[in-house]
């Protein structure tokens, strides 16, 4: 596939390094959305028929986190694997949500510093992540009923619940003032919030560029055991449906 109209001045260093340290193939997307698979030190990216050099330039930082090593859900999903009741509240589908969006966490200022803007970072930059239906919406059916000292949980609303806090936690758009839902969040479940929180907040501190270092690669792996160990402790007493 010809790249050139997904490479300018403000990435194609990126792409040339990127080229130099890893396997990198550029496909067709069939379903008009960019994407990046990758396995082992291999990547394909998949790109629609319209280009896009923002787009193209988000999932290269995929990559770059990537190649450092740089998987933050991955050990939460072993975890799960050995855990399998956290799937209950932590399905594949969440923990890649909440890898996806810690990622960005890491890859917006490197993407501004490279000359784009904010608004071009996400396909749903002007679109608000945690609005007033949502919230109704968890606060009428995220808990169930209590019967028999058993707390019962709609399943589909503690997995929303989670994915709205990281969602709207590393929204890049400043103009969305996400105070007062996130506090309205944390009065449906403050322990499940706090567990999230944690998580965003360790996260947020982690310095990337450090990862060779042995004590910030315990904690990188630190902070997602306790993150699954805080889930492991909200499930107690609770039923999921």
């Amino acid at each position: 596939m010809d790249i050139k109209n997904l490479l300018d001045y403000r990435n194609i260093g990126l792409w040339e390094y990127l080229n130099s340290i890893c396997d990198i193939a550029i496909n067709a997307a069939d379903d008009g959305c960019f994407r990046v698979y990758s396995k082992n030190n291999s990547y394909t990216v998949y790109v629609p028929d319209c280009p896009s050099i923002p787009s193209f330039t988000h999932e290269l930082l995929h990559i770059l986190l990537m190649s450092k090593s740089i998987r933050i859900g991955n050990t939460i999903s072993l975890i799960v694997r050995e855990k399998p009741f956290l799937s209950n509240v932590l399905p594949e589908s969440i923990i890649d949500h909440i890898s996806n969006c810690l990622s960005h966490l890491k890859m917006l200022p490197l993407f501004v510093k490279m000359g784009f803007d904010n608004s071009e970072f996400l396909d749903d930059y002007h679109v608000d992540k945690l609005n007033g239906a949502a919230l109704i919406d968890l606060k009428r059916n995220f808990k169930k009923r209590i019967f028999l000292g058993k707390q019962y949980y709609q399943r589909i609303y503690v997995v929303l619940f989670i994915g709205k806090y990281f969602a709207a936690r590393t929204c890049p758009n400043s103009i969305f003032d996400y105070a007062k839902g996130l506090g309205e969040l944390k009065d449906i479940d403050r322990q499940l919030y706090n567990a999230a929180d944690s998580l965003m907040s360790k996260w947020d501190s982690f310095d990337i560029e450090q990862l060779d270092d042995s004590l910030v690669s315990s904690s990188y792996y630190e902070m997602q055991f306790e993150f699954a160990e805080d889930i492991e402790n909200w499930l107690k007493n609770k039923r999921i449906k």
